[in-house]
């Protein structure tokens, strides 16, 4: 059995928190007390558009964007997988599904849960299939289908939970799909928890006959709590936490959930920070590089764009011991092992293309796929590898239930726009250059004082001498550079000094 540990750090206004497996940073989730996260809220929303050429709605629930409703989240639904922790997912869809129009109609009122936080210029993703997670169950008000997380794979526990929860929830028109940590639990506690979410949506739904649209009128628990719900489970040995209030709460919490696991709960009270003490930071920071040494030496680099995040494999420094195959399969085996750990530390959803190093063997081509496919086990948001292309390219998919963690923590640099790239020395000195010619055309000065970056006004001085006395000579006006401490690159300033009137 594994040695988990989570680390609450919460003595900020940020409340962050640390999943290590086994020593090692698996899982990382930040949120502001003022900040928090929409994910698994519910409201009543208003349709303000129907889109039917993209199967799709806008619905105001009362966020700064119209959230964004398919034709597959509006559609009641007869069946759902039971593979996931949590959740649900739609199954394919059928040919014969109806138009959006059909579904829902501007202005009409609906009862919502956001399945995808709104993400950059995208609004939320919203849902009507309602789901209510516990510590053992999820509910599902919309449907009757009983089900068992993918995670429990033993054949027999499976069938003893299906059963025993088509015979607890009896004639109750709900749908219950039992969560990883159900393996093993009693017939009574999953009794008592069916009970409490039953009356859990009993409130909510007496909230939202009378609550106007929009309006929230249902939110999920906070980031810690939520995560000592969703990740505590028998492979947590430790929960620390480094604010003495905030552990008294999340012990009242644990002692309603799981009261076996309260001895847990530990309070941290060294003056060296609880994350620095775990070596967290380091491996945070390692998390928003762009570039991602491995072991051996060879390193991946990611790069996210607006449509997928692409991995490029590289062998580095790692020249191996024996054939050219043999060293480009342990690079690539390794790679794909921190691969399935960054998609999770990084938060990393939708569509992922992998460029491993190209190997010539099917067999090591395989192994590398076979690698990469037990590591994303280990995830819980689910993910799905569609194969090997001919050029060597590995897809994927992984779910994605918040913002990743470089866009959460970053924002685009004023400088570059986000492009990730500037401008070169010698582009900026002929910008200024143009950019003072133009000045000179719709000025009458005697003078004219032009601040820039120190580097850039070394560059001028003394690559640019002959031109800059040309146009002094032409415009019978003075050019003065003076370097700036301070000034990005790109920066420059003009000003000019106007001619003196003669009497």
């Amino acid at each position: 059995m594994n040695s988990n540990t989570i680390l609450i750090n919460a003595i900020s206004q940020e409340r962050r928190v640390a999943y290590l497996e086994s020593g090692t940073l698996a899982e990382y989730y930040s949120e502001r007390q003022d900040e928090h996260t929409v994910v698994g809220n519910i409201y009543k929303g208003k349709v303000v558009r129907v889109l039917p050429g993209m199967q799709a709605a806008f619905v105001d629930i009362g966020l700064d964007k119209a959230a964004f409703l398919y034709a597959a989240d509006a559609m009641k639904q007869t069946s759902v997988r039971d593979e996931e922790d949590g959740g649900r997912e739609s199954n394919d869809l059928p040919l014969d599904m109806p138009s959006i129009g059909e579904l829902v109609k501007p202005g009409q009122e609906l009862i919502v849960q956001i399945k995808k936080a709104p993400v950059g210029t995208k609004g939320a993703r919203i849902t009507t299939h309602i789901t209510l997670p516990g510590r053992f169950l999820v509910l599902m008000p919309e449907t009757t289908h009983v089900g068992v997380s993918r995670r429990i794979a033993d054949d027999a526990e499976r069938q003893r939970l299906r059963t025993l929860l088509e015979e607890v929830k009896g004639e109750d028109q709900v749908g219950l799909i039992a969560r990883t940590v159900a393996e093993g639990v009693s017939r009574e506690k999953l009794s008592a928890e069916i009970k409490m979410l039953k009356t859990m949506w009993e409130s909510i739904s007496q909230k939202a006959f009378y609550a106007p649209a929009p309006s929230c009128i249902h939110e999920d628990l906070d980031l810690v709590l939520r995560a000592v719900r969703d990740i505590l489970d028998d492979n947590v040995n430790q929960v620390i936490v480094d604010n003495p209030i905030e552990c008294e709460r999340i012990e009242h919490f644990v002692e309603m959930i799981a009261p076996a696991k309260l001895k847990a709960v530990k309070y941290y009270s060294e003056i060296m920070p609880l994350f620095d003490r775990y070596g967290v930071e380091n491996e945070i920071e390692r998390a928003m590089d762009h570039k991602v040494w491995l072991k051996s030496g060879g390193y991946i680099v990611i790069d996210p764009t607006e449509a997928l995040t692409v991995i490029d494999v590289n062998s580095g420094k790692f020249v191996g011991h024996s054939s050219l195959e043999q060293t480009i399969t342990q690079i690539n085996v390794e790679a794909a092992k921190e691969i399935a750990l960054q998609l999770r530390l990084r938060n990393i959803g939708g569509i992922v293309i992998i460029d491993f190093i190209d190997m010539e063997e099917e067999y090591n081509k395989e192994r590398v796929l076979v690698v990469l496919e037990e590591a994303l086990k280990r995830d819980r948001s689910r993910s799905y590898v569609v194969g090997m292309t001919e050029l060597g390219l590995v897809q994927l998919t992984r779910k994605r239930y918040q913002e990743p963690l470089g866009t959460a923590a970053t924002e685009p640099c004023p400088h570059c726009l986000g492009t990730g790239r500037v401008k070169t020395i010698t582009t900026i000195v002929h910008e200024v250059f143009r950019s003072v010619q133009r000045y000179l055309l719709s000025a009458d000065c005697s003078a004219i004082l032009v601040n820039v970056n120190p580097a850039v006004a070394d560059y001028l001085y003394e690559q640019e001498e002959e031109a800059v006395g040309i146009l002094e000579e032409m415009t019978g006006t003075e050019i003065i550079f003076v370097a700036r401490e301070g000034y990005h690159e790109e920066r420059f300033d003009i000003v000019g000094t106007p001619k003196r009137s003669e009497d």
